[in-house]
C-alpha cells in the first residue's frame, strides 16, 4: 500500500548560518561566478584576506613541533640521557703490511672507513694484495665515520715487451735488456725465416710484465731437418715427387734387374726410410729395369782361345764345336762359324755355339832309310888305312803331343777330309 497523501501549504525551512568566531578566518569559499571580491547591499566591494589561513597552518607546526620536542627532552632527563653527546675523534692506525682483508676489518673496527686503491710495487716484501701505504698516515686523528684510503700492491711494476721480430738477433737481445727484461734465445726451425732472424717473443710485443722478468727470443735456426719418405715398392714417378715434396732431392738414379721386382719400381733407396736429413739432401734411388741384354761379338775367323776371350768378356758362354779339317789347313784351330750372328741382343750368359777347325795329328813313324853297301877298293887303289865310319839308322822321331783339353766344351764333329 502507498502511504496517504498530505496536500496542504509547505513551510520552508531556513538554513542556520553559524557565525564565525572572532579568531577564525571566514573560509567560505567564493562562488566562481562571482567577482573575486564580495558585493554587499550598500557600499563598495569588499575585499576578503585569503592569507589568513596559511599563518594560522604554520603556527600550528611550529606548536606542534616545540611540544615534541618538550616530550623528548622530559623522556631523556627521566631516563638520565645527556642531551648533548660529545664524540671523540679516532686516531688512525698503521695497516701497512696486513692482506687487504684483514686491513679491512681492522679499519671498520676502528670506526672508520675503508677505501681501496691498488698500484705497483717493486719492493719484495710487499706481495701483491698486500697494503704497502695509506692515506692519510699513521697517527691522523679523524672523526668517527671518515675514510681511510688503503693502497694495496698490485704486483712489481709493469713493463711492456718490444716488438723485435725480423731484427738481428744480437740486436733484439740488447733492445730488451735495455728495456728491463732478461731476454732468453730459444733456437726454432723455420723455411721461410734467414738463420738468426728473431721469429716471435713469448710473451707477444704489447704484454706487461714485471722488471727483470724474462722473455724468450725466438730465433730462426733454419730449414727443419727432413725425414726420408718410404718410397721402396713404389713406382719411381710418385716415389721421386714424394722425395721432392718431402724437401729433399735425388742423388745417384740406377736401374739394375731384380727378378723379383716389377719394371719400373723402387727396389732399394740410400739412407733408409726414416733417416733425418738436412733439406735439400741427395737420396739415392735404385730402380728396376727390364733384363738386361748382351750384344754378341763377331769371332768368325778368330783362333780359339781368342774367340772365347771376346764371348766372356761380352758376358756369354761360348760352347765349342770341333770340325775335323785336313792336315794344314788354314782352319785348324780357327772358329770356322758362331751359332749365333754378329750384333744379335741376347740375355747375358747366354751360351753361343762355336765351330772350331781341328786337322788331324801328324802321323808317327818315318819312311824306311835305305843304307848304301859298302865299295870293295880296287887292286890298283890302295886299302883304306881306317875303317870306314858305321853307318847307324835314322832315329825313330818321337809320337806326337795331343792337345791339352779345351776350357769350353766341345764336340768333334766328323767330316771327310778334304771335304767342302
Amino acid at each position: 500500500m502507498t502511504a496517504p497523501t498530505v496536500v496542504g501549504p509547505a513551510t520552508p525551512a531556513e538554513p542556520q548560518v553559524p557565525w564565525p568566531a572572532a579568531d577564525e578566518p571566514d573560509l567560505a569559499e567564493p562562488d566562481p561566478a562571482e567577482p573575486a571580491g564580495r558585493v554587499t547591499e550598500v557600499g563598495d566591494m569588499e575585499v576578503v584576506d585569503g592569507g589568513g589561513g596559511w599563518g594560522s597552518l604554520a603556527v600550528g607546526l611550529v606548536v606542534l613541533i616545540a611540544l615534541m620536542w618538550l616530550s623528548v627532552d622530559a623522556f631523556s632527563q627521566r631516563w638520565g640521557v645527556d642531551r648533548d653527546v660529545v664524540v671523540p675523534d679516532i686516531e688512525v692506525a698503521d695497516f701497512s703490511g696486513l692482506g687487504l682483508a684483514d686491513a679491512q676489518r681492522a679499519v671498520e673496527a676502528s670506526g672508520l672507513v675503508a677505501n681501496v686503491e691498488f698500484q705497483a710495487n717493486d719492493l719484495e716484501e710487499f706481495p701483491p694484495g698486500s697494503i704497502f701505504t695509506q692515506r692519510p698516515l699513521e697517527g691522523t686523528k679523524l672523526a668517527a665515520g671518515s675514510s681511510v684510503t688503503l693502497i694495496a700492491s698490485s704486483g712489481p711494476s709493469q713493463f711492456v715487451v718490444p716488438d723485435v721480430s725480423g731484427q738481428e738477433l744480437g740486436e733484439a737481445m740488447q733492445l730488451v735488456f735495455a728495456i728491463g727484461l732478461v731476454p732468453k734465445p730459444v733456437a726454432e726451425y723455420s723455411d721461410s725465416v734467414r738463420i738468426g732472424e728473431v721469429l716471435e717473443t713469448r710473451p707477444r710485443p704489447g704484454t706487461e710484465i714485471a722488471q727483470n722478468s724474462e722473455v724468450e727470443i725466438a730465433v730462426s735456426a733454419g730449414y727443419a731437418p727432413r725425414k726420408v719418405p718410404e718410397m721402396v715398392g713404389k713406382p719411381a714417378e710418385e716415389a721421386l715427387n714424394v722425395l721432392g715434396r718431402s724437401g729433399l732431392g735425388a742423388g745417384d738414379i740406377q736401374t739394375v734387374f731384380r727378378r723379383d721386382a716389377e719394371v719400373g719400381t723402387v727396389v732399394e733407396i740410400s739412407p733408409e726410410a726414416g733417416s733425418i736429413l738436412p733439406r735439400n739432401s741427395a737420396v739415392d734411388v735404385v730402380i728396376a729395369g727390364p733384363p738386361p741384354t748382351a750384344s754378341v761379338p763377331s769371332v768368325e775367323g778368330l783362333g780359339r782361345s781368342v774367340a772365347e776371350g771376346a764371348l766372356n768378356k761380352a758376358g756369354l758362354s761360348p760352347r765349342i764345336l770341333l770340325l775335323q779339317v785336313p792336315l794344314g789347313s788354314p782352319d785348324d784351330g780357327r772358329v770356322i762359324s758362331q751359332g749365333v750372328p754378329p750384333q744379335a741382343e741376347v740375355e747375358p750368359g747366354f751360351e753361343v755355339e762355336l765351330i772350331v777347325g781341328r786337322a788331324p795329328p801328324p802321323p808317327t813313324t818315318l819312311p824306311p832309310v835305305t843304307v848304301p853297301e859298302p865299295v870293295e877298293p880296287t887292286p890298283t887303289q890302295p886299302a883304306p888305312t881306317a875303317a870306314p865310319p858305321p853307318v847307324t839308322a835314322a832315329p825313330t822321331a818321337a809320337p806326337a803331343t795331343t792337345e791339352p783339353p779345351a776350357t769350353s766344351p766341345e764336340t768333334t764333329a766328323q767330316v771327310p777330309v778334304g771335304g767342302g
